[in-house]
């Protein structure tokens, strides 16, 4: 009975490990989109809300999200599934404000930030998918009462 009591447990524990390596991934591959840029800025590529920052923030979130991921291999922890969903609610949050200014834009008829689509869907991607490895390892975490 005990192994079967940690065999769900282990199964939302590596689902979470899963969502963490690929919001690693995608952390990497946009900081590697932003230092690209602001190594070999093309004009018609200009990036008004992007900095180099983002770039910094997102290898900063690669590094905890791996770092989560290794936690959960063992048991996982609370204070990594909260750092997991900070890390998407940053993301998430960076979105919505960023899908605000682009309905403002619109509706105003300004044409500002047409490049920098694909990084925030990217951030969107990483934002739901750390949060979700947050949720995962909060649900693994989780003792049965009975």
């Amino acid at each position: 009975m005990e192994t079967r009591e940690q065999g769900w447990k282990t199964k939302w524990l590596i689902s979470s490990i899963v969502f963490s390596i690929s919001g690693a991934g995608l952390a990497i591959f946009l900081s590697a989109i932003i230092i690209k840029h602001f190594q070999n800025p093309k004009v018609s590529d200009v990036y008004i809300f992007t900095n180099d920052f983002d770039a910094a923030f997102a290898i900063f979130s690669a590094l905890l999200l791996i770092l989560i991921a290794f936690s959960s291999l063992k048991r996982g922890s609370y204070f990594m599934a909260g750092i997991a969903m900070g890390i998407g609610f940053l993301y998430l949050m960076n979105y919505l404000w960023f899908e605000q200014w682009m309905t403002f834009s619109i509706q105003n008829g300004y044409e500002i930030a047409k490049n920098e689509n694909r990084l925030f869907g990217i951030q969107f991607v990483i934002g739901v998918v750390a949060f979700l490895s947050g949720i995962l390892i909060f649900v693994g975490k989780k003792e049965k009462k009975y």
